[in-house]
């Protein structure tokens, strides 16, 4: 119900769009930003900066949709456009840590690759009727998917209600 809010209040501006009584269909790298977007809440950032910067994740893996480790770079006066700049480790590396002429203030790492394996291993769970729900934080470390040749590439969550989801595999 908070995701929803929060799309509704324009927090969070790229969730898929659906209309009311009708799923809301996310696919895995949804769910990763999704994901990200709940760790910086619990960090304290804003709905706003944190929908916008997990948004601007989802575009970064749009274009890099498989990659396992990624640098969100904050700078002075802000961030390098927007709350982050999401850049991957060896290109901030080549780039001898300056970016866009800016001093960076701090750069978080993410590691996505454990975040990827919980969200496909929870997808697989809830498939087979093991799991109730997908959290977009989850405290422990996350095991390698049991299936991994089993790729779940989307999932519809309701707008108003949660308790059930649809799956597509490939």
């Amino acid at each position: 119900q908070r995701l929803n809010e929060a799309i509704a209040a324009g927090f969070y501006p790229c969730a898929p769009e659906t209309v009311a009584g009708r799923a809301r269909s996310f696919g895995v790298n949804d769910l990763l930003a999704l994901r990200v977007y709940g760790h910086l809440l619990l960090d304290g950032v804003t709905p706003r900066h944190a929908g916008h910067s997990a948004c601007q994740l989802l575009g970064f893996l749009e274009e890099f949709p498989d990659t396992d480790h990624v640098l969100e770079i904050v700078a002075d006066f802000g961030t390098i456009r927007g709350p982050g700049k999401w850049i991957r480790p060896e290109t901030f590396a080549q780039a001898g840590g300056v970016i866009s002429d800016r001093a960076i203030i701090y750069v978080r790492d993410w590691y996505l690759l454990p975040m990827r394996e919980a969200i496909l291993r929870r997808l697989w769970e809830r498939k087979r009727g093991r799991s109730p729900a997908i959290p977009c934080h989850e405290g422990r470390r996350s095991k390698p998917a049991k299936n991994p040749t089993a790729r779940v590439t989307a999932v519809s969550v309701p707008v108003a209600d949660r308790s059930t989801a649809e799956f597509r595999r490939t």
